[in-house]
């Protein structure tokens, strides 16, 4: 069991949810992959006409949004943390 946390994304001032308890590359993709941290509430769509939610981990909220980057690699999914509720 993983434990969701929020990060940068390397080289950038994006911040996005990875899986804090492993080597720093593993991340969840989807709400349905965050959904299975225990300590993660994921809520219904914030913002009708996109896929934004709502999510609380740990002690704050956040709206997150998945996302996606391409690179040499080749396309890599992501849920970016769009702002921290106050």
């Amino acid at each position: 069991m993983h434990t969701a946390k929020i990060e940068y994304l390397f080289n950038t001032d994006r911040e996005i949810v990875t899986w804090g308890d492993a080597n720093g590359f593993e991340r969840p993709s989807s709400f349905a992959e965050l959904k299975k941290d225990k300590g993660v509430l994921v809520g219904d769509i914030a913002i009708q006409g996109t896929k934004t939610r709502e999510v609380m981990i740990g002690d704050a909220c956040y709206l997150i949004e998945p996302n996606s980057y391409n690179h040499i690699g080749g396309k890599m999914l992501f849920l970016e943390v769009l702002v921290k509720l106050p």
